[in-house]
């Protein structure tokens, strides 16, 4: 369900794929979860020094009308 201008992931990708079809909608996915992973990779060694404490991390990614995120 939406929130303002705030989408569910799941609605965002059935609404893209009802748009652009199920291959670059998929692609675009696995774009914006590689950047995800990239960034975490990132600061791995920082998050793991503080043994009793965790990290909740947020994200938002723009994806540009060419699916490029």
């Amino acid at each position: 369900m939406s929130q303002g201008c705030k989408w569910v992931v799941q609605q965002l990708r059935q609404r893209s794929t009802a748009k652009r079809g199920a291959g670059s909608v998929g692609v675009c996915f696995v774009d914006v979860d590689n950047a995800l992973i990239e960034s975490l990779r990132s600061v791995q060694k920082a998050i793991s020094r503080d043994k009793p404490c965790f990290e909740l991390c947020g994200y938002g990614t723009l994806i540009q009308q060419d699916l490029k995120p």
